[in-house]
Order: structure tokens, then C-alpha cells, then sequence
């Protein structure tokens, strides 16, 4: 699996928690795995010489580390506590232990007549996630996208079979990527229906703000085109660009519909009203739009360090709001057309003055 992650496109560097601990100490880090000596006890031998494995261990931490037998009393002093602990030459090994003699109901006996010694391998360094084991490989990235390594990384993982009882989860960047995007677009589609939800009774109307509404993907198309002209990747940025990109195509088709409204009630016609809305309204809105993407140019040329990272975010507005304007202009009177024809001009909302 090593190598299959080595040839990922994209990876400046592939390195396992070792390597990234040696990092981040400073210091050469190497884990390695230690060679142990563990105990495997008999348990028919345990029954019969009348003992339990606590009892037992206890005996043996004894003889390892130490206890203490009694309490030298000095007067008007603190008592020096008295350690009984085998012999060092006893313990240096632990093929020595074995002789080790363990107080049973039958007497003592050798630690060896209990069971067997047997070497086993353990990592020195153990990782955890989720009270599971597991093993962290890293790897960095400079400018390749963060979407295009994953895609790689699917497509190459997907011929390793993994054995069973191991699981393989993607942290890091693309896991924080993922997580602020979903919340971004529930954010986004609860900001929608709160739109609809104020806009319907200051239009009086529940189709009319569905012309508004409709009229928000139209931007987005020339969010999209300018992201690719640009070579640019979908980020969170990009995003950011297309909510505020959103917000300013909204506005603008909000001026449209009220203006037609307006001139409903003051008796022209539904043609005649969305023809004169857009005259008075185009000059405004396009002095909007291009006022917006000429102030967003400096960031979208990265004249400043740091701007690359908003770098996406002045693109897709300023290609959203050129190419956005255009079709506000022409699709949200025809949607408000589609839908008003043939409808009573509903009634100016209260306290709103002409």
C-alpha cells in the first residue's frame, strides 16, 4: 500500500508518523520495535498448585521493583521506609527470573514451573484514533489541488484489498474541506428559503419571488466559466465568491420586479412596464456590477502576498457579475413575465411608500 501511495500525483512527500515526528521534534525520531520477554502462564499448573495469575503477578512485581517490608523509626524525623527487592544479578535477565520462587499453598516454587517465557515484538510508539489502532501515513502538497490528489488517491486505493478488521479514513485537509462545505451549503440553502420567506410579502406575491430565486444559477454560470479560463480550482474561497456573487444578482433582480411593480400600478401594461423597468434600471445595475469587479481585480491578480488564497473568490465574482448582469437583465423580466401574465398586479404591501 506504500507504494501505491508513493505514486499519487501531487504528493510532495510521503512520509509514516515517524518521519513526521522527527519533523516536528527537530530531532531524528525512529521508531522501532522492541523485543519482549512475556510470561504465558499454565493454567492447569496455576489450578494445581492452588494460586491465581493476580497473585502471582503481585509476587513478581515484588521481586521486580520492590516493596516495602517496614518503617525505620527515627525520633522527631520522618520514618525511612525499608524496600525488600531481589538481587540485581537476579534480575539483569529475564531467563534469571525464572528461578524466581513463588509462595504457593504447596510451598514455593519457580516461577518457570508456571508457565513458559516467550519473546514477543512491540511497537514503541503506539497511535490511536477513536480508541482504535491505527498507522499515519502523511502527505503534503504544494499548489495541486486538494480535489485532484483525492481523486487520484480513490482510483489508486481502490486496487489495494485490505486485510480484514482494517479500515482506511482520510483526515487532514480534505476531511476540514469536506466538513466547511457541507456547512457551507446547508448555509446556503437555509439563506435561500429565508430569502423567499421575506420576499413574499414584500412583493405580495408567492410567484414572484420564485423569478428572483431562479435568477441566483444565472451567475453562477459565469462563476464557473472564469474559474476554469483562470485555471483555478473549486475551493472554499470559489465559494465564498459564488454566496457573494449571489447576494449582488439578488439585489439587482430585486430593483427589476419592484420597478415593474411600480409601474403596474401606476396603469401600464405588463410589457410596457418590464421595457421601462429595465431602461431605468440597467445603467445602475451594470455601474454596479462592473464598479464591484474593477475594485476585485487587484485580488484576482494577486498584486499582494497572501492574496492567492482569495485569488478564487475575486474571479468567480468578477466573471459572475459580467456575464450574471447580462442574463439578470434579460431572464428574470421574462421569468417574472411568464409568471405575472394574465394575474391581477397585486396590491402595494403596507407601508411601503411610492
Amino acid at each position: 500500500m506504500t507504494e501505491t501511495i508513493r505514486g499519487i500525483a501531487g504528493l510532495q512527500g510521503r512520509e509514516p508518523i515517524a518521519a513526521a515526528l522527527s519533523r516536528k521534534c527537530g530531532k531524528p525520531v525512529k521508531i522501532v520495535y522492541s523485543q519482549e520477554e512475556d510470561f504465558r502462564i499454565d493454567k492447569n499448573k496455576y489450578a494445581m498448585y492452588g494460586v491465581t495469575p493476580g497473585g502471582v503477578a503481585g509476587q513478581v512485581a515484588q521481586g521486580l521493583t520492590g516493596a516495602v517490608s517496614s518503617v525505620l523509626t527515627i525520633p522527631n524525623e520522618t520514618g525511612l521506609m525499608i524496600k525488600v527487592i531481589e538481587k540485581a544479578e537476579l534480575r539483569d535477565r529475564v531467563s534469571k527470573f525464572g528461578s524466581y520462587l513463588v509462595a504457593t499453598p504447596k510451598g514455593f516454587v519457580p516461577l518457570a514451573a508456571m508457565g513458559e517465557f516467550v519473546d514477543s515484538t512491540e511497537p514503541t510508539v503506539i497511535t490511536r484514533q477513536g480508541m482504535q489502532y491505527s498507522l499515519d501515513v502523511y502527505g503534503y502538497r504544494s499548489t495541486f489541488p486538494i480535489t485532484h490528489i483525492m481523486e487520484s488517491f480513490d482510483a489508486a486505493m481502490k486496487k489495494v484489498k485490505l486485510p480484514d478488521g482494517v479500515t482506511l479514513k482520510q483526515t487532514g485537509d480534505i476531511d476540514t474541506m469536506m466538513n466547511a462545505m457541507l456547512r457551507m451549503l446547508a448555509a446556503i440553502a437555509m439563506g435561500i428559503v429565508i430569502l423567499y420567506l421575506v420576499m413574499v410579502p414584500l412583493f405580495g406575491s408567492w410567484k414572484a419571488p420564485v423569478a428572483i430565486i431562479i435568477a441566483i444559477p444565472l451567475g453562477a454560470i459565469g462563476g464557473a466559466w472564469s474559474l476554469l479560463l483562470a485555471d483555478k480550482h473549486a475551493c472554499l474561497p470559489a465559494i465564498m465568491g459564488f454566496v457573494l456573487l449571489g447576494s449582488i444578482i439578488v439585489k439587482n433582480s430585486i430593483l427589476l420586479i419592484d420597478f415593474i411593480q411600480t409601474y403596474e400600478r401606476e396603469g401600464k401594461d405588463l410589457k410596457t412596464a418590464i421595457y421601462d423597468s429595465i431602461t431605468v434600471r440597467t445603467r445602475p445595475i451594470l455601474m454596479t456590477a462592473f464598479g464591484t469587479a474593477v475594485g476585485m481585480v487587484p485580488i484576482a491578480l494577486e498584486w499582494a502576498i497572501g492574496l492567492e488564497r482569495l485569488s478564487p473568490l475575486a474571479i468567480v465574482s468578477i466573471g459572475g457579475l459580467i456575464f450574471g448582469t447580462f442574463l439578470t437583465l434579460v431572464y428574470v423580466p421574462y421569468f417574472y413575465y411568464l409568471m405575472a401574465s394574465g394575474k391581477e398586479v397585486p396590491a402595494q404591501p403596507a407601508g411601503k411608500q411610492d
